[in-house]
């Protein structure tokens, strides 16, 4: 019995304790506050709650805070449905943008704000409503670019243009013939061949991305097709260009006048008159030929179809051309170099080539400088300057030379000089002693040794000596 009595006067001194840890008493929870009031945030691009003609790419804000500044992450519920299901999971930031939204349908949205130890609070389910679908149009194409002209099964190429979709779609087009046949809906040119008529041509225009959104058809091309004739080309022009030159020279010749019945691109060939024919040049292509042999020589030209290859026009008239002996090459003496009047030993001189001289053959040139010190540049093509030292002073004169580049033993004779005077420039102790070493105290009439040092040379290199004040 006594002991009965002690394990219920246990129980009752254990009941104030499990009291104490299940209740509300705990200070890691008791002092843990929900977050706060979950609120729209329309002033930074939210919609409105109830809001409509909303785009299809809205942005979702709201504010909330924590109360013991805690951070937050958010659920967010979003659908067509009230209330809306779950879309994003415990995200950290206050906003969110969905896709894939359709006109014309009212969505809802919820947000849940939770803090780390747990506590949540809901907001309202909003909503919105998005702008009304706009029916896409498109307008006429153009008329369809291509031939008017045409014979009995050639293939003719037109294009469609001009058509512009209100959504700012893309557009294909697709040709109604005229021939009671019609293209596919293409983005590119199309071609077509029809028997001997004439013939209606139309285009019609459709979005790419809804190709049940079509334009009326456009007003319509004539197309007349004739009985088909055999392709000719017209005889081509005497050829044009000089009618004397030089053994060796390189003249050139143009050629033109030619036409294809089809209104095809026309190629041209010359013969030089000494058992050569060039290759085939296209229209406005001028080619250079060259004569190793003083006589007289006849040319002439040739055209043909690009497309049709074998059909060829007749040959031209006759150009003769008069071939002499060639004169010997020479070149003319350059202008003299601009130089500056004056400069010092071991600086760069600047000094200018301005050219001048003429290869009586018409030939590219290429020049030196004779520095006037015993020295020489290398030869140069195109340029204009080149610098030089001179080490000893004194008086130099400094001239140009040109040669041919193609013949490059052809050279002129040396331009008139210009002259420089060159001169040391004055020397310079670079800076007082950097060092001096003797005693700092002694006695009357003892002698003491000092010595003085110098880091450097003088600007022109020569040895630096000192001289002591005493005191």
């Amino acid at each position: 019995m006594r002991k009965l009595i002690l394990i219920i006067a246990s129980l009752f001194l254990l009941i104030p304790l499990l009291i104490s840890c299940g209740g509300d008493n705990n200070p890691a929870t008791s002092t843990n506050k929900a977050p706060g009031e979950i609120t729209l945030d329309s002033p930074s691009g939210a919609p409105a709650n109830g809001a409509s003609g909303v785009s299809l790419t809205p942005t979702l804000r709201w504010k909330c805070s924590d109360p013991d500044g805690d951070a937050l992450t958010y659920t967010v519920s979003f659908g067509t449905t009230s209330p809306p299901p779950v879309i994003a999971i415990d995200q950290s930031v206050n906003s969110y943008s969905p896709t894939s939204l359709v006109n014309s349908t009212k969505y809802y949205w919820s947000v849940t704000a939770k803090d780390p130890s747990g506590a949540s609070t809901n907001s309202d389910i909003w909503n919105f409503t998005t702008l009304n679908a706009t029916v896409e149009t498109i307008n006429i194409p153009a008329v369809p670019s291509g031939p008017a002209n045409g014979y009995e099964n050639q293939d003719l190429s037109y294009s469609a243009h001009g058509s512009i979709s209100s959504s700012g779609d893309g557009i294909e087009y697709r040709f109604d013939w005229g021939d009671g046949s019609f293209s596919n809906w293409s983005t590119t040119a199309m071609q077509n061949s029809w028997g001997v008529g004439t013939y209606q041509v139309k285009t019609q225009a459709r979005c790419v991305d809804h190709p049940t959104i079509v334009s009326e058809w456009s007003a319509a091309t004539i197309v007349t097709i004739g009985i088909f004739v055999i392709e000719t080309v017209s005889t081509p022009n005497v050829p044009g260009g000089p009618i004397s030159g030089e053994e060796n020279q390189s003249l050139r010749f143009t050629t033109s006048g030619a036409v294809s019945s089809y209104s095809d691109n026309i190629q041209y060939r010359f013969d030089w008159g000494d058992g050569n024919i060039s290759s085939w040049y296209n229209d406005g292509v001028s080619p250079s030929y060259s004569w190793s042999t003083a006589g007289t020589y006849v040319i002439k030209t040739q055209a043909r179809c690009i497309t049709h290859t074998t059909i060829e026009s007749d040959w031209s008239a006759d150009k003769t051309v008069t071939i002499s002996v060639a004169a010997a090459e020479t070149v003319s003496p350059p202008d003299p170099p601009t130089v500056p009047a004056t400069g010092t030993t071991d600086d760069n001189i600047l000094l200018t080539n301005n050219g001048g001289a003429v290869s009586s053959y018409g030939d590219y040139l290429e020049y030196r400088f004779d520095f006037g010190d015993g020295q020489m540049s290398n030869w140069y093509y195109n340029f204009t300057t080149l610098q030089h030292k001179y080490a000893i002073a004194g008086t130099y004169n400094i001239a140009m030379q040109a040669r041919c580049r193609t013949h490059p033993t052809i050279e002129s004779n040396w331009s008139t000089s210009n002259a420089i005077v060159i001169t040391d420039p004055p020397e310079v102790i670079p800076s007082p002693p950097t060092v001096i070493t003797g005693v700092e105290a002694g006695a009357i009439n003892e002698t003491y040794d000092y010595t003085i040092f110098h880091s450097s040379l003088t600007n022109l290199g020569d040895q630096i000596e000192g001289q002591f004040d005493l005191g």
